[in-house]
Formats: C-alpha cells, sequence, structure tokens
C-alpha cells in the first residue's frame, strides 16, 4: 500500500516543447501522445498524487545561452540546442509562459510551494 510519507511521484520533462502543438518537438511525439492520451493521463496522475498528499518532484529540461558554447554534445542535443528547445535565457529567468521550456497548461493548478523543481539536466543529465 503507498503511505504519502515515503512516496513521491516524480515526472520528468512535462513541457510544452513535446507535449502541445506549439512546442519544436511535437512533430516527433504528436502519434504517441493522441494514442495514449498523455497529457489528459499525466493531468489525472498529477491530481491524484496531490490529493493523496504524495510530494510531486519534476525534473525539467532547460537550456541556456551559454549552452550554444558547448564543444562536444549528440545528435540529439545538438538538434534541440540549433532550434532552441527548452530554452531560458539563463538559469534565474522565469520560465516564458508559453514557451516549450514553459510547463504544461494543465498541470500548473497541481504545481505549488510543496512541488520540488530539480536542478534542470539535458539529454543525459
Amino acid at each position: 500500500m503507498f503511505n504519502n510519507k515515503n512516496t513521491a511521484f516524480v515526472v520528468t520533462d512535462p513541457q510544452v516543447e513535446f507535449l502541445k502543438p506549439k512546442g519544436a518537438g511535437y512533430g516527433l511525439t504528436k502519434d504517441i501522445l493522441s494514442k495514449y492520451h498523455t497529457t489528459e493521463n499525466l493531468t489525472e496522475l498529477f491530481k491524484h498524487a496531490k490529493a493523496k498528499g504524495y510530494k510531486i518532484f519534476i525534473s525539467p529540461h532547460y537550456f541556456y545561452d551559454h549552452d550554444q558554447n558547448w564543444k562536444f554534445g549528440g545528435q540529439g542535443e545538438q538538434m534541440m540546442l540549433n532550434n532552441k528547445m527548452f530554452h531560458r535565457e539563463n538559469q534565474y529567468q522565469e520560465t516564458v509562459k508559453g514557451s516549450g521550456a514553459d510547463f504544461v497548461e494543465e498541470l500548473k493548478p497541481y504545481l505549488d510551494e510543496n512541488t520540488i523543481i530539480t536542478s534542470p539536466h539535458k539529454i543525459f543529465g
């Protein structure tokens, strides 16, 4: 049985970039998102985790201006950098509302002062 004292809900990249039509990566994921109702199911999971009192942890994906100076990186990282996916000017900037780096709007009602947003990661972070 799950217990809210030792159970957490951990989510990676619940962001516009791959989950919404305006995101630069949406074309890569739209068929599977539609087939499995990903955003709707993710919203239900957030709703139930919050109702049960589980801690919610989010690991977002962000790229910053200085990441453009990388001397290495795989094809996926280069594609994201070239398309300015998950882009923020710096780590102190608030996410630009509606940008690819922003969290999906349906999930925002479940994000509050008890939501733990970890340091951002890259593809292999």
